[in-house]
Order: structure tokens, then sequence, then C-alpha cells
């Protein structure tokens, strides 16, 4: 079989071993801020969602017992502001003292920061706590992208602070892919430097990426430092926690032909490739 041989940019050394992961500038993981029980979900893996989507919907009597406290808090501060202008009136007929204008006008300032704290605890839960049913508390996506995880099924019990989260939202189109660099290596790696990864599934297709980020610290076990690269995955194709192969790759001014392994013939201490002329 005839093949044709094509130039490609120098590698710098031997494939390094990489894993695929989640561009964590463009992933969410969703959790519950509150415990409730799962009353139906609204995204299912693979889903393209966008901000402030619902992703499931919780019966939960800790936001029921905040939308109420937000109710009390909203009335008492009507209450205190009209026992202030009430005070107001009769302070301005001189039919009360000073003080007791002074202490309705802290009466309604204190009413006012209840409000607050109530209508903060609200917006914290991501919800405005009105137009649902009591206790209902819509579980919204924070970012746009595709759910690439699920941890949760009907009728679950949600706590906060699971290990797990309950949804994975990311960017499938733009990975990251981590490398293990050698200690010895360190010197060939520079930031916005070409790498080319390679993975098995699909093992003619090279995909190219570039240095983002050097690590710091080196660690004491392994002598290894962690290098990441910015991938672009339009099509898809690589998907998280894949393994791969990061060779580094000098300029383009520095080029060689690159040949596959089974056209290597050797020969003693010799190898050689064939070349068609006619």
């Amino acid at each position: 079989r005839m093949q044709a041989a094509v130039q490609a940019p120098l590698p710098l050394a031997e494939p390094l071993n990489g894993r695929v992961a989640y561009n964590e500038n463009l992933t969410a993981r969703v959790s519950s801020a509150v415990s409730g029980r799962v009353l139906s979900l609204r995204a299912q893996p693979g889903d393209a969602v966008k901000a402030g989507d619902t992703l499931l919907v919780l019966d939960s009597p800790d936001y029921a017992a905040a939308v109420s406290d937000l109710r009390k808090a909203e009335a008492e501060e009507q209450r205190k502001r009209q026992s202030l202008e009430r005070a107001r009136l009769l302070f301005e007929g001189q039919v009360i003292a000073r003080k007791e204008l002074e202490a309705a006008e802290a009466d309604a300032n204190q009413a006012q920061a209840e409000s607050q704290r109530a209508r903060a605890r609200i917006n914290n839960l991501r919800a405005d706590g009105k137009g649902s049913e009591a206790g209902q508390l819509p579980l919204r996506a924070p970012i746009g992208g595709i759910i690439a995880d699920r941890q949760i099924n009907p009728g679950s019990e949600v706590q906060p602070g699971q290990a797990n989260p309950l949804f994975v939202i990311t960017d499938l189109s733009r990975l990251w892919v981590l490398v293990d660099l050698p200690e010895r290596n360190l010197g060939a790696v520079q930031l916005k430097q070409e790498v080319v990864v390679e993975v098995d599934a699909y093992t003619e297709e090279r995909f190219p990426a570039r240095v983002s980020s050097i690590g710091e610290v080196l660690d004491p076990l392994t002598r290894r430092i962690q290098v990441r690269c910015d991938l672009a995955n339009p099509k898809r194709l690589l998907k998280p926690e894949m393994y791969a192969r990061v060779t580094l790759l000098s300029d383009e001014r520095r080029k060689a032909v690159r040949l596959p392994n089974s056209a290597i013939v050797t020969q003693g201490l010799y190898s050689y490739a064939f070349v068609e002329k006619e």
C-alpha cells in the first residue's frame, strides 16, 4: 500500500499521558441549598439548557418556611411604616414626645431590615417566592450548556451538602486536556504552545490543542507537574475522562516527515523506508 508522506511540526518529546476533562470555566455543578423531595424532573442528560431553565421541582418545607418568613416580614414592615406615619402626624400636632417618634422610626428600620433579610434568603434559593405552590421550589440552571451528568431520580430525597452534585452543566464543545508532565520535560513547555491530542477511539484523528496553564508546584511523589491545554471539540467526538496521548510540538518552522510505524523496516542496526519513484 502506497501512502503520501506529509510534513508536520517536529515533536519535542515522546507522547505524554493525558486525560480529557471538563472545561471548569464553562462548567456548573448544581446542588440544592435546602432539603426536599423531587416532584418532577425537567431535564435529562444530553439536553441543551439555557440559564434560568427549570431543572427540577422540589417539595421543600424549608423553602415554604422561607416564603412564609418573607410574607410575615413584609406585612410587619408595612404595619410599622403605617405606625411611623401616624407617629409623625401626632408629633407634628404635639400630641406625643420626640422619644416616641424615634422609637417608631427604629421599629420601622428594624422591620425593613428583617424584610430585606427574608428577601435575600429567597434570592439565595434562586426563586422569587411568588407564582409557585406552597413549598414547591424550582431548581434552575445557573448557566447555559449541555446536561452532562444527572445524579437524581423522581421521588429522591435531596439534602444540602451532598457529596455528588444533582446536575453537571457544561459546554462540551470546549474541553481541557490535563497532562502530568515529567520534570525533565518542563523546559520544553511554554504557554500558548501547540500540542496534538490522540485517543484510542479515533486512531486516524489528531486533535489540535494549546497550552493554557502550567502548574507552579511539582508533585513530590510522582515528580510531575500538571499542564492544562485548551481543546476545541466542535463535533463533540471527545468525551470527558477519556485517556489521551499528548505530543508537544515545536514552532511551525521546524517540520519533519511523518511516517506510520508500519512503513519503517529495520535491518540490523539501521531502519529504512521505501520510497516510490515511478
